[in-house]
């Protein structure tokens, strides 16, 4: 992520990326673009709180997302999830990268789905004293923050309408169905050699 000590806009971008795809690509530059961030951090989760599994190994996830941001220097990947070994909270990460990164100013990006149960969050009511929350807003759609998060401040990016999902592309490849749409080249060639997904 570049210089620890370089003042710098870092938007975070979690999830599972399984498998990582160009809408992921697409957003991130939205948020990059629009905030006019420094750089945007991809953090593989080792496993989300709210899921019992991933469909492959989480450091193969990690290598995915390596390979779709490969020689974009806008893009960094995180392993800090994947090298604890175990669900993180969104708390205790953006804690971890403050930490790392102490005189960055960091941006957490959300998903409209995501902001919906943001104040279940563990130790949610901590996180604006480390970050910045951002709803990646749908085209057409008016942001709708719940009551409980307007102390919150939460500001936000226009997304591109993007109906791309991991779990299609996963139903796809299993069924032996074109997916070169939906992901970055390498990512596609990456997916077909390991022969993930088709099981």
């Amino acid at each position: 992520m570049g210089d620890p000590g370089k003042t710098t806009r870092v938007g975070i971008l979690g999830g599972s990326f399984d498998p990582p795809h160009l809408g992921h690509l697409i957003l991130a530059q939205d948020a990059y673009e629009q905030l006019g961030l420094d750089q945007v951090l991809f953090v593989p989760t080792f496993l989300s709180p709210h899921k019992s599994s991933s469909h492959v190994e989480p450091s193969q996830r990690a290598d995915l997302v390596e390979t779709m941001i490969e020689g974009d220097e806008r893009f960094a990947c995180s392993r800090i999830e994947i090298d604890a070994g175990e669900t993180c909270y969104s708390y205790e990460t953006t804690q971890k990268i403050a930490n790392l990164y102490p005189q960055s100013e960091l941006f957490w990006l959300l998903g409209s789905d995501q902001l919906e149960k943001l104040h279940m969050w563990r130790n949610v009511e901590k996180m604006p004293a480390l970050c910045k929350f951002v709803a990646l807003k749908r085209p057409g759609y008016p942001l709708e923050i719940p009551g409980a998060l307007e102390a919150f401040k939460i500001l936000s990016v226009d997304m591109h309408e993007m109906l791309i999902s991991s779990s299609e592309i996963r139903e796809r490849i299993k069924e032996n169905l074109p997916v070169y749409m939906f992901l970055h080249p390498s990512v596609k060639e990456r997916i077909e050699h390991s022969k993930f997904y088709s099981i």
